[in-house]
């Protein structure tokens, strides 16, 4: 199907490229702002003003946010051209998103290592549960949520060392780690 309008290839990129995927409602919230108001494709005039007005600059409040918004419109249109079913060309070519702040350290060598020392000597049940907890974030990458809604069962241990099957992720598949440690440890 080829889409004449641009509202009508957005919506089709919503709904058939991204409904059912995790990140859709997020995507639609952005989009519900300025991308679905739009009855025509923006110009490239257009888009910058929107792109100046959101992010005001680099390292600037809103920066993240229009860039968002900025590779949302960008992904609507390259997908619609890829799959052959918009010919409206694309007027984002050549516009660059706003540089932003990196992520600040999550923290130093020497936290971790002090960290460690106190769970070693973890008596009381909360210092062992979140002992457990912090290495299981720790040792496999998995997020809070994650950790707290693991299932002793699905940890099976094997010396040092043990499988964690995760369960369904975000993206809906089965995940099992391996030589993550072991529960007992």
């Amino acid at each position: 199907m080829r889409y004449d309008t641009f509202h009508d290839l957005f919506v089709g990129y919503l709904e058939e490229h991204l409904k059912g995927k995790p990140s859709y409602a997020n995507q639609l919230s952005v989009a519900k702002h300025w991308l679905l108001t739009l009855a025509t494709i923006p110009t490239r005039a257009q888009i910058l003003e929107r792109h100046r007005l959101k992010g005001h600059g680099d390292f600037q409040p809103g920066a993240t946010l229009a860039n968002t918004e900025f590779t949302l419109l960008r992904a609507a249109i390259r997908w619609g051209m890829y799959h052959e079913r918009w010919q409206g060309g694309d007027p984002t070519v050549g516009i660059k998103k706003w540089k932003t702040a990196k992520r600040k350290r999550v923290s130093k060598f020497d936290e971790i290592t002090c960290l460690l020392r106190y769970f070693d000597g973890a008596i009381i049940e909360t210092e062992i549960r979140d002992r457990a907890l912090f290495g299981l974030m720790l040792f496999t990458g998995c997020r809070p949520g994650e950790a707290w809604t693991a299932k002793l069962h699905a940890i099976t241990s094997y010396g040092d060392m043990g499988s964690w099957i995760k369960g369904h992720t975000k993206t809906g598949k089965i995940k099992k780690i391996k030589n993550c440690p072991s529960p007992s440890r």
